[in-house]
């Protein structure tokens, strides 16, 4: 008697539990009144990956041994393994579910990821080894994916993955690198030159020397950490003038010893370097703790306005304390012309007396959004809404200019009729920005008087 019975679709076939072998039992921790989900087998390779959602929550065995859990598009749920069992995890972006693969043996994980990877966007590797013909294939997929690497180790220190990406014609996409660099010295710095790579994301690395030289890394993004124990004001600042930063985004990380000294010499070196620069297109700044000497606060907002293409200042990220500064820091960047998005953390004490503080900035400035580190607004949920969607509509109108003649006259007669009505200051901000319009329309309406004359 068979232990499946198949899906009409012939896609899955169903492995009831009273038939589960020891090696298909979950690895999975199931919630206070979840049920297990179900567990198949796959009966065929599918067509796409969307092909699983309408299943929910899942679980595939294949006879190499590996489990892997799909979960839906949608579902923002982690599968929590019940052992420190290896494993590795696999998004694939759009509509389409992620894929959290475990097993018994490396070898299995990576065979089933290597099967599920044609379509794969995210795809997240951890304390796994790869041998030089997996990181191989891994490092030549003909997609840009979005790779994360923790606790892992190429079995030839790397050699194989960096010989495939520096051969690539096309991005590789992103490299992000948690906890132990996977590869040589050697490999490392042959790493930095790979011009495939669009993002390097690093860890703290063990020679502070090295941490210096990964700024001559090619990529257009780069996230790297530092221990600041490690580093030297006076040292620093000699190092730094002899490195070529490439990246036009760049995110750091300062980890110091909160039971130390703020690092300000440190810090100041670094944002003096970044002021000269004056390149970046998105800065970001992150600590593992933070009570900032006004010195420091005033120097970042100096650096940020001489990188005058700057669109993106991030400092939500790590354990600062951005509350005390929020004033200096809103006001110090109201007039940076480039600037789009400012991502801080701070409580609602820290924006002032019925938001003040930010009511100024986006009043002053129409082109900013203030967001905390998931990308939602700073607001009130009413006089701030306001002003974010008065100010869009400045931009809108402000885009327009750009529209031939006959467009913008259809265009703003729209944007009139649709919105504009329903705001006095709608209203005059289109005819202000559009006063040619104005004049078309008052000559229309004439004619036709004239012509029912």
């Amino acid at each position: 008697m068979s232990n499946e019975f198949e899906d009409p679709s012939l896609l899955l076939g169903l492995i009831l539990p009273s038939l589960r072998k020891p090696e298909q039992s979950p690895f999975w921790f199931v919630g206070t009144g979840d049920k297990s989900p179900a567990h198949y087998k796959l009966l065929r390779r599918p067509v796409n990956l969307q092909e699983f959602n309408p299943y929910g929550r899942l679980v595939i065995w294949r006879e190499n041994g590996t489990l892997t859990y799909v979960v839906p598009a949608g579902d923002t749920f982690v599968p929590d393994p019940i052992d420190d069992t290896d494993g590795l995890i696999i998004e694939f972006g759009d509509n389409n579910p992620s894929l959290h693969i475990i097993g018994k043996t490396e070898d299995a994980i990576v065979e089933t990821a290597l099967f599920e990877l044609a379509h794969a966007s995210r795809v997240s590797l951890k304390d796994l080894s790869l041998r030089a013909e997996q990181s191989t294939i891994l490092a030549s997929k003909p997609y840009p994916i979005d790779l994360t690497v923790t606790h892992c180790f190429f079995g030839d220190d790397g050699t194989a993955f960096v010989d495939a990406l520096e051969k690539r014609k096309s991005s590789f996409g992103s490299l992000t690198i948690e906890n132990n660099v996977p590869i040589s010295h050697v490999n490392f710095e042959r790493l930095l030159q790979v011009e495939a790579l669009d993002h390097l994301g690093l860890p703290i690395l063990d020679d502070a020397k090295l941490d210096l030289t990964v700024f001559s890394a090619k990529m257009k993004s780069l996230a790297c950490s530092f221990y600041v124990p490690d580093l030297d004001a006076t040292s620093l600042t000699c190092d730094l003038q002899s490195c070529n930063i490439v990246a036009e985004n760049l995110a750091l990380y300062f980890e110091h010893d909160w039971m130390t000294s703020f690092p300000t010499d440190i810090l100041l070196v670094f944002f003096r370097h970044l002021e000269t620069l004056g390149h970046f297109k998105e800065l970001g700044f992150s600590f593992n703790s933070g009570g900032y000497p006004e010195g420091v606060v005033q120097q970042l907002i100096r650096m940020a306005l001489a990188n005058r293409d700057l669109e993106v200042l991030d400092l939500s990220g790590g354990f600062a304390n951005w509350d005390p500064h929020l004033e200096t820091l809103l006001k110090g960047l109201k007039d940076h012309a480039s600037l789009r998005t400012f991502k801080v953390s701070v409580s609602k004490d820290s924006v002032g007396p019925f938001y003040l503080y930010l009511r100024k900035l986006l009043s002053h400035n129409r082109f900013i959004a203030v967001m905390d580190g998931d990308g939602r607004v700073h607001t009130d949920k009413g006089v701030i809404n306001e002003i974010y969607a008065l100010n869009r509509c400045y931009r809108g109108s402000k885009a327009l200019v750009l529209e031939s003649p006959n467009e913008r006259i259809s265009l703003v007669t729209t944007a009139l009729v649709e919105s504009g009505h329903l705001s006095l200051q709608r209203s005059a901000l289109l005819l202000a920005d559009h006063t040619d319009v104005l004049l078309e329309l008052i000559k229309t309406a004439r004619l036709d008087e004239i012509g029912e004359s």
